[in-house]
């Protein structure tokens, strides 16, 4: 656990130099220490143990509004780079300085955010569980062996990587161990618990999207920003919505951070923007990939709340469907 001292240290330092520029700084600060116990009456006896970690900031400008997220997440908090997450929150906030534009609806090349990369890497898991296969919901139905993404596009579920979130097992006491389910942009598995495959045939891996990995790639982000003519940098998304599970068609808003592109250098801010496309599109119209991986906190509260982790790089993507304007920051 991360003690409470360290937690308003470092709160309190980013809210010092944020303000400085006219922003103020909120945001969550979890550390939580979970210990899960499975019994049951067939013998089955295990326990794990982890202290998942959950940090994420938003700056918001006190007159514009305009907003701008930084994120760190994972179980060991001696990977926190506390000078490159400042790096990283004030680089945004510089860019909110340029004006404030909207963009026509089209398709443009942009570049995503690790957060932006994670949170489509999630949705894409759907379709990769037996579940989804048995519900004939998938993308992946007969696609296993295929090449469906371009080479560099590489996807594990892996507790064993030290920036992801500890599982020991899964829910059914199964140990949970490494997975390939993109290798070098060909679906290798589906995640299977003990229930499906005993009705899909699938081999029962015990496999869950918890710690789902994209391997980042070659480029630095500077150049994959410098090589786009006209496109956008887009922090995060939300509201993100499926369609067509099966055809993995989604829609959503970009926020919290969206700007224009121009000439290979970002330029202004732009409002939030609503965009419609399937996932598979995106990752199969990925053409760089940065070589640097960041690891972004998500957090669920249906059953209980419970803390996971996606690692992933910033992405340049070929044309991404921008349908209309939200007309707001």
């Amino acid at each position: 656990a991360v003690p409470l001292a360290t937690k308003t240290a470092i709160l309190s330092r980013l809210a010092d130099v944020v303000k400085l520029h006219n922003f103020e700084l909120y945001g969550t600060f979890i550390c939580n220490h979970t210990i899960s116990h499975l019994i049951n009456s067939n013998g089955l006896d295990k326990e794990s143990a982890g202290s998942p970690i959950y940090f994420e900031v938003k700056a918001v400008h006190n007159e514009s509004q305009i907003t701008v997220l930084e994120t760190f997440g994972g179980e060991d908090f001696n990977r926190f780079d506390e000078a490159d997450f400042t790096h990283r929150l004030l680089r945004k906030i510089a860019y909110c300085a340029n004006d404030v534009v909207d963009v026509e609806p089209g398709e443009y090349t942009v570049i995503f955010a690790p957060r932006c990369v994670a949170e489509l890497a999630q949705y894409l898991a759907y379709g990769m569980t037996a579940w989804s296969l048995d519900q004939h919901r998938s993308y992946f139905e007969g696609k296993t062996g295929e090449q469906v993404f371009p080479e560099l596009v590489t996807i594990t579920d892996d507790p064993n990587d030290p920036d992801v979130i500890l599982f020991d097992y899964n829910g059914e006491g199964h140990l949970y161990q490494k997975l390939d389910l993109i290798d070098r942009g060909v679906f290798k598995h589906f995640m299977c618990n003990k229930y499906y495959s005993y009705k899909t045939g699938l081999e029962n891996n015990g496999n869950s999207a918890n710690c789902l990995v994209v391997k980042g790639g070659s480029e630095d982000l500077e150049s994959m920003i410098a090589g786009i003519g006209r496109g956008l940098y887009v922090s995060s998304l939300h509201y993100v919505n499926f369609i067509n599970p099966k055809e993995t068609s989604v829609t959503g808003l970009t926020r919290d951070g969206t700007f224009l592109i121009e000439n290979g250098r970002i330029t202004k801010v732009v409002n939030s923007l609503r965009f419609t496309d399937k996932i598979v599109r995106i990752f199969q119209n990925i053409a760089a990939l940065e070589n640097k991986s960041f690891t972004t906190p998500f957090s669920q509260n249906y059953d209980q709340f419970g803390i996971e982790a996606v690692k992933s790089p910033h992405a340049k993507v070929l044309g991404f469907n921008i349908t209309s304007s939200t007309k707001t920051i």
